[in-house]
């Protein structure tokens, strides 16, 4: 059952095992916001003391994670699965899952919902200053623990179905374990990779948009620590096709003695420089080789020889050196 709740948010039941559990998720149509209202920047706190870290959200009844960030590094995760509604946690000064920080005035909370998809930090740093350090039962992190994304970066374009190298590097242990996850943009939520890797600096990763039901678009990397303590990522990056006609269109109709452009482009960074064109049958057998060495992103001006038997037929363009090749069927 759905119902309208007062806070804006379409709330829905579901009864599982005979017990009855509610949720919600976001307007349909309307943005969700989340703003962090405190630690907001320029406050300072005693190590060890207890604040109380404070946000506000808008059209988003749901969950959230809380983090700590040093120099916009990530330090570790706070605490996650925190219900957004209640507005506040009671956040001991330093505090992460694997540890304590220590004492600096570079640090800010990040909130996010705990799919990923929105998020606010604080606008500017706030200062944790020393005092009875030693008292605690932890282990110090004076060093915060460092996790940074350096493949894919901003530059980088990735084929459809083609073999790809996650990269990072940081200080974590060399026993680590991670989670590498992808993240379409606009969120829909994150799709595994690989549920648990070791912390080796890279992981080679074959792309099937498929098995995710996806298309190709702009996407992040997300690495975390298996344990959730400490979470990593990539600026944005695109995933496209390696080759793709413009023209002819799929099923086109050319006439003999006609000039026509073939034209074609990649919309991902391919291993190749040039490319070669050929004509095919209904069978795709090669009828006629019709360019080679043209340049990738180019087009071909190709006249009809009149003695062609009609009927239907294929252009296919394809790489020289790799075997990146797009095709399209065409009646002649």
């Amino acid at each position: 059952m759905k119902n309208k709740s007062p806070f804006g948010f379409q709330a829905a039941a579901t009864i599982l095992f005979g017990v009855l559990f509610f949720y919600a998720v976001p307007v349909m149509g309307q943005e969700a916001q989340l703003k962090v209202i405190a630690p907001n920047g320029t406050e300072k706190y005693v190590i060890g003391s207890m604040v109380e870290i404070q946000w506000t959200a808008k059209n988003y009844l749901g969950t959230i994670d809380i983090l700590l960030k040093k120099n916009d590094f990530f330090v570790g995760e706070i605490a996650n699965n925190i219900n957004v509604s209640g507005g506040k946690f009671s956040w001991k000064a330093g505090m992460v899952k694997i540890g304590l920080a220590g004492p600096a005035d570079t640090y800010k909370i990040l909130i996010r919902t705990s799919d990923g998809k929105y998020q606010d930090e604080s606008n500017a740093p706030f200062a944790i200053l020393a005092s009875g350090l030693s008292a605690q039962s932890v282990v110090p992190i004076h060093d915060p623990i460092r996790l940074a994304i350096t493949k894919p970066d901003a530059g980088s374009r990735w084929c459809l179905d083609s073999q790809n190298t996650i990269q990072w590097t940081g200080n974590l242990p060399a026993a680590s374990t991670l989670k590498i996850e992808l993240l379409p943009m606009p969120g829909s939520g994150a799709k595994v990779i690989a549920n648990s890797t070791v912390n080796s600096g890279s992981y080679p990763w074959k792309i099937n948009l498929a098995q995710y039901h996806l298309n190709e678009g702009m996407f992040r990397i997300k690495i975390s620590t298996t344990d959730g303590g400490l979470v990593s990522e990539s600026v944005p990056f695109r995933i496209g096709k390696d080759l793709f006609l413009v023209t002819p269109k799929f099923n086109q109709v050319w006439r003999k003695g006609g000039s026509y452009r073939i034209e074609w482009l990649n919309d991902c960074t391919i291993p190749a420089h040039t490319v070669k064109i050929e004509l095919l049958d209904a069978a795709k057998n090669i009828v006629l080789p019709l360019a080679a060495g043209v340049g990738l992103n180019k087009s071909f001006d190709w006249t009809i020889p009149n003695n062609l038997k009609s009927g239907e037929y294929h252009i296919r363009v394809m790489t020289t050196d790799k075997p990146f090749f797009a095709e399209n069927p065409i009646t002649i």
